[in-house]
C-alpha cells in the first residue's frame, strides 16, 4: 500500500508493511493485529484518502484490536518458545501452561473490575 508508506514517511515513522493473515497459522492473526496497531495513525490517514469501499475503523474497533493483542500476546510468546525447540519437554510445557493460566485468570479478574 503505497499511500501507507507515503504517510509513514511524512510522519517520520518507520515504514512498516501490513502483515497478512495466514489461515493455517493463528500467530499470523496476532502479528497482523499487532502491526495494525503499530501503523494505526498512518493507516487511518491512508484509508481516509482512498475510496475502496472499505469499512471505517472506529475507536471501538481499535479498542477491540488492542484488547485482542493484549490477550493473545502471552500465547504468542509461548508458541514462539515452543516452536524454537527441537524437542519440547514436559518440564518446559507445564510451567508455560501454568503461567498462561495465571495470566488469563489475572486478565479476567481485571476485566471484571
Amino acid at each position: 500500500m503505497e499511500k501507507l508508506s507515503k504517510y509513514q514517511r511524512e510522519m517520520k515513522l518507520p515504514e512498516y508493511k501490513l502483515v497478512q493473515e495466514v489461515e493455517t497459522r493463528w500467530n499470523s492473526t496476532y502479528l497482523m493485529l499487532e502491526r495494525f496497531l503499530a501503523v494505526k495513525v498512518p493507516l487511518s490517514a491512508a484509508l481516509s484518502t482512498i475510496d475502496a469501499g472499505l469499512p471505517v475503523l472506529f475507536s471501538s474497533d481499535w479498542d477491540a484490536i488492542e484488547s485482542a493483542v493484549r490477550i493473545l500476546h502471552p500465547f504468542f510468546q509461548v508458541t514462539e518458545e515452543i516452536s524454537a525447540e527441537l524437542n519440547v519437554t514436559a518440564s518446559k510445557c507445564i510451567p508455560m501452561v501454568r503461567n498462561l493460566q495465571k495470566v488469563t485468570t489475572s486478565m479476567m479478574q481485571q476485566q471484571e473490575k
